[in-house]
């Protein structure tokens, strides 16, 4: 019943009865009211990134008893705002940034989380690579040195064009058994730009 519907009732009630209804209704309105505000939190993966790496927000808040929540307000805290329930974004920009999340459920009733330095960007890493041992006479081996960043959370990726692929930082010498133009990718983890060689094994061209 709504509080004003009590309040009708009272108008024919006397005295300390009176009074003591007053108080019920009006506690009972309240927690009420805080039983249907939604709750608002998130969780993120990963928290820690380079600048050019998606990270994906997933919406863990509930409705809380009350209506359901209809309306998503993200703030990544570098210039960016949202409204889908689960977004992903990407940091251009290394630092380190608070995410905000604010819900509302069909009545209106609103919650927010905030994460402060909730998620760390880190540079972008560089890519390149240098090669060694360009000739004209197959089979041809070649040695190919690795000039991109490095640390200990990063991965690589070699296509050396020929069939034949490495996981290593600086891999061992490739050996080409037949004349041709060779595209030689490198990608350093699993987002980040491909440095682009073309390799000819054919005589009077370089690299």
């Amino acid at each position: 019943m709504l509080l004003s519907n009590y309040l009708r009732i009272f108008d024919v009630l006397e005295g300390p009865m009176k009074i003591n209804l007053l108080f019920i209704a009006f506690i009972g309105s309240f927690f009420t009211a805080i039983a249907q505000a939604p709750t608002a939190n998130f969780t993120a993966s990963p928290l820690s990134v380079c600048a050019g790496v998606p990270v994906n927000f997933t919406s863990t808040s509930t409705a809380n008893g009350g209506p359901a929540i209809n309306q998503y307000s993200w703030n990544f805290g570098d210039g960016v705002t949202v409204t889908t329930q689960n977004p992903s974004h990407v940091f251009t920009t290394a630092g380190t940034f608070t995410v905000t999340l604010v819900v509302t459920n069909a009545n209106g009733a609103v919650d927010s989380e905030i994460k402060a330095n909730y998620i760390t960007v880190l540079p972008a890493p560089t890519v390149g690579f240098n090669v060694t041992g360009i000739g004209c006479t197959v089979p041809l081996t070649v040695g190919f040195t690795n000039t991109s960043s490095s640390g200990a959370n990063f991965s690589y990726a070699w296509n050396f064009g020929n069939g034949q692929n490495s996981n290593s930082q600086n891999p061992a010498n490739v050996t080409y058994n037949t004349a041709g133009n060779f595209g030689v990718q490198l990608r350093p983890g699993e987002y980040f730009a491909v440095e682009l060689a073309n390799l000819p094994l054919t005589c009077n061209k370089v690299l």
